[in-house]
């Protein structure tokens, strides 16, 4: 049996982006925005979100084995905290998104947003007091790049669901 990787691209983006993501806020500098410290990261956070979401089409609830397997090379790669504090933010974060994503019966863009709106702040607050940065301006940053990511893959499904339609046979 051959394994296609074209197959779980998704789950590996989501893994990589994982780890880059966790080896940035520990090794990329910080930066100062009205006095408040703030990462590179909080602007790329919104990313790992998005493949989050497609991994989970690929794996269903299997994407907490990738989360953890994420979790254990950010151990080895950034620093314990970080990651100690991503699989925590992640955690509560996926088990919302699971929950929505899971048991809801509203369509697959409306599960997206609302999982997002409840996720988003919950996810970026708790990490980012985990690791020492919580600030006004690092949640907002980090919490906004998250909606936005998820509002770019609700249209392009709301375009794709639009496009199926009109193409339908009578």
């Amino acid at each position: 049996m051959k394994l296609s990787l074209k197959k779980y691209i998704a789950t590996i983006s989501y893994l990589t982006m994982i780890v880059f993501i966790n080896v940035g806020f520990a090794k990329f500098p910080t930066y100062y925005i009205w006095g408040y410290e703030v990462s590179a990261m909080n602007l790329v956070a919104g990313i790992v979100y998005l493949a989050r979401d497609f991994a989970q089409r690929e794996l269903n609830h299997y994407v907490f084995a990738c989360m953890l397997l994420g979790t254990l090379l950010s151990y080895w790669l950034a620093t314990p905290a970080i990651a100690t504090a991503s699989v925590t933010a992640f955690a509560v974060g996926e088990f919302i998104d699971w929950g929505i994503y899971s048991y809801s019966k509203k369509s697959l863009s409306q599960r997206l947003i609302i999982s997002a709106s409840l996720s988003a702040p919950i996810d970026s607050i708790l990490f980012l007091s985990m690791i020492q940065h919580a600030n006004i301006i690092s949640i907002l940053i980090m919490t906004f790049s998250k909606v936005i990511g998820i509002a770019m893959v609700w249209g392009l499904w709301k375009y794709q669901s639009l496009s199926r339609h009109s193409h339908a046979t009578p």
